[in-house]
């Protein structure tokens, strides 16, 4: 039974799949074959095969004097007209048999060459219109994680509904002063002015963009948005960036809910290379209320479980993420209670949250906290504007990277995850494990990390880890993937002791005589285990007013005291951190919303909105491959479309009639490029021939065939080449 359902399983997760994107491709060539078919037989050439598939004949039927067959490969099809070969080398002296191709029209023979591609622009019209009728799931118009010193996070929102006391239109909240900065202004440091006195609390209403925010609206000069109702999915948005100029920019229209008041506001937003596919706003997926399925060390994810969808935190129900950041923003540290939903029944769990930074704030390599509304990099420096609206520019190498410091201290490094079949996977290395020493440095930090891989790639390196209370040591080779050096794990803070991973030289635990290795063991005389619990008892010494004394033990065992002093927000404030009723490493599902079309005009509509609008993409994807703002590496040759298609497959059968119908517009334009061997230069001869009065010597149309075959066989070999290093650095370590 075990075997029967992994056989079941693998079909459906791949072969079945696989079926279906051979099915699709040979349905795109035929159709387009077929055009060029009956544009031929509408202008009187004679057709002398016309053939599904390729290579040796299986079966057919001769119909008047054509030739139709089923061929062995059944990978599209083709149409044999009389007289046109398409790299058979021509000479002066051929004359055309009256029913050949060269024998017609400048006019008829453009329509056989275009009727193949509008055939195509037809199959990805019906297919649309048909996904339309049916309905599809598409990524929800909504913000998620914003990437620190995107444009997207830089941007500021001007409410054009205010609240009482605002005034209409202005923008409220932290970052007002961006609004009049020009983009190729020079970076000036202004006065090194002490951090406010207090930094603002959580304003839901801050003029900045938010995980949760709907986008309703967006004007630019892209070809997607012109041909869009509104801004119905977030695929829209993205790939209105990535074929974007540089300089260009947008103006968005959000829509925000805070405790049942909505809200719309407009920002300017440009674009920045820093997307997966180049050029982006910034904007991340967002993600819904439903826990993602997880496969491994499911302890780590406790006590939520794949599926469970979260319905209310703290004694509030919520429906999005948005409202449980909200919540978060007024946790302190202790158990709150969660309910989700699972397997249709409500069910309380208990939560004590996980301690992060808080995303307005970093920390100078000497510890010094740099609190602040908004952030970008030039020229390896880092533009921080504050809260009062001052901006402070730090060079990028006097910014710390760890995830967490508290007073300049940071926890060590635990295995959250282990990619499989990687090295880390190999040389047994677990979820849960705590990085003792690697490559004789004793706990590094996750900067540490890297360094090592890099100084020892292609050579065995020594891992402790600690491991169920126990030392074990293990070897683990770091391997080369692309421009990185890595071994396969994903790192998190151990937030679960107190030990000391890492100590900035300067700060304040450091002048106070903490070292690396040191287990804090008490603030202010109150035990502490977790670090959850020592920002807990600082806030709390904070708030009231009180110097701080730490207590802790040295690796030794030696126990000893670190004198602090009066916390000010100069040294730690608890708006610094942020609580997370989420563990470490747990996934929710993308939102998604459905796109569904009510009769049949609609669907037309929408379907033929769609196919135009993917169509004209197709082009501009060009456009800004030849101009440089997309590169060749991201794009994607017969192996990565064939993944693409599985994919898709796996997803469903609608999301693969979309991508068919995708598929299908983008052939068609690649077809009509002027190339010669392609549709598109047959075309640009004839046009010229129009033009001339007379056909293009045979000498040039065969040295054009060559060269465009060998132009053909480049790009091929160059995407084929970007497919395989895709695959090899996903699947193999």
């Amino acid at each position: 039974m075990f075997a029967e359902i992994n056989i079941g399983g693998m079909f459906m997760e791949w072969v079945l799949p696989l079926v279906l994107f051979i099915a699709g491709l040979g349905v795109v060539v035929f159709v387009h074959e077929l055009g060029h078919f009956l544009a031929a037989k509408a202008v009187g050439i004679k057709v002398e095969q016309f053939a599904f598939g390729f290579g040796k004949r299986l079966f057919g039927f001769k119909l008047g004097e054509t030739d139709y067959r089923v061929n062995l490969v059944p990978l599209g099809g083709y149409v044999k007209m009389l007289g046109q070969e398409d790299f058979k080398g021509l000479t002066e002296n051929d004359k055309p048999d009256p029913r050949s191709y060269e024998a017609k029209s400048v006019g008829a023979r453009f329509f056989v060459i275009a009727a193949g591609v509008l055939m195509n622009i037809v199959l990805s019209a019906v297919l649309f219109v048909t996904v339309g009728l049916v309905g599809k799931d598409f990524t929800a118009p909504v913000m998620g994680e914003l990437s620190i010193g995107s444009p997207a996070a830089n941007a500021v929102i001007q409410w054009k509904t205010p609240l009482p006391g605002d005034a209409e239109g202005a923008a409220s909240g932290p970052g007002v002063a961006d609004q009049n900065e020009s983009a190729g202004e020079e970076l000036h440091a202004a006065p090194d002015q002490p951090a406010p006195a207090d930094p603002p609390p959580f304003d839901p209403w801050v003029a900045r963009f938010q995980v949760g925010d709907r986008i309703v609206a967006m004007e630019g000069d892209s070809v997607i948005l012109g041909f869009s109702d509104g801004i119905t999915n977030l695929n829209d948005v993205s790939m209105a960036a990535v074929l974007s100029k540089p300089t260009e920019t947008y103006t968005f229209t959000i829509e925000r809910t805070v405790d049942g008041l909505k809200r719309q506001g407009r920002a300017e937003v440009g674009v920045y290379e820093g997307g997966p596919m180049g050029l982006a706003f910034g904007i991340g997926f967002p993600l819904s209320l439903t826990v993602a399925d997880f496969k491994e060390d499911h302890s780590r994810t406790a006590p939520f479980e794949p599926g469970d969808e979260v319905v209310a935190v703290a004694g509030q129900s919520v429906s999005d993420q948005a409202q449980v950041n909200r919540i978060e923003h007024g946790l302190d540290g202790s158990p709150v209670d969660v309910v989700v939903r699972r397997y249709g029944e409500d069910k309380t769990l208990t939560v004590t949250p996980t301690l992060g930074r808080s995303r307005h704030v970093v920390f100078r390599t000497d510890g010094e906290p740099i609190y602040f509304t908004a952030v970008s990099a030039r020229d390896g420096k880092m533009r921080y504007e504050r809260p009062d609206g001052s901006i402070l520019v730090v060079d990028a190498k006097e910014i710390d990277t760890a995830m967490l410091r508290v007073l300049g201290m940071a926890p060590r490094l635990m295995v959250l995850g282990v990619v499989e079949g990687s090295n880390a996977e190999k040389a047994g290395i677990l979820p849960g494990d705590v990085i003792l020493s690697y490559g004789e440095r004793f706990l590094p930090t996750g900067s540490g990390l890297r360094e090592i891989n890099k100084e020892h790639a292609g050579k065995d390196v020594s891992m402790e880890v600690l491991r169920d209370g126990k030392p074990v040591t293990l070897t683990v080779k770091p391997k080369e993937r692309g421009e990185n050096v890595q071994i396969g794990l994903a790192d998190v803070a151990d937030l679960d002791s107190t030990v000391v991973g890492d100590v900035l030289t300067g700060s304040v635990a450091d002048r106070a005589g903490i070292a690396k290795g040191c287990t804090i063991t008490a603030v202010n005389g109150e035990p502490v285990a977790t670090w959850a619990e020592v920002v807990r008892a600082l806030a709390s010494a904070r708030r009231e007013g009180q110097a701080v004394e730490l207590a802790y033990t040295t690796r030794g065992g030696q126990s000893g005291t670190a004198e602090i002093g009066e916390l000010t927000p100069a040294v730690f404030h608890e708006r610094f951190y942020r609580f997370s009723v989420f563990p470490q490493g747990l996934m929710f599902n993308i939102e998604k919303v459905t796109i569904q079309q009510n009769g049949i005009l609609s669907a037309l509509a929408w379907g033929g909105k769609e196919t135009v609008k993917m169509t004209l993409s197709s082009y501009a994807s060009l456009r800004s491959l030849i101009s440089g703002t997309v590169s060749v590496k991201h794009m994607a040759g017969p192996i990565g479309i064939g993944a693409i298609a599985v994919q898709a497959g796996q997803r469903g059968f609608v999301d693969f009639i979309y991508f068919i119908a995708f598929f299908s517009s983008a052939i068609a334009v690649f077809n009509f490029l002027p190339l010669p061997v392609l549709d598109g230069g047959h075309a640009l001869f004839l046009i010229i021939e129009k033009i001339r009065g007379k056909p293009v010597p045979v000498k040039v149309l065969n040295y054009a065939q060559y060269i465009g075959l060998a132009l053909l066989l480049c790009v091929f070999l160059a995407v084929t080449y970007q497919d395989i290093a895709r695959l090899i650095g996903q699947w193999f370590w």
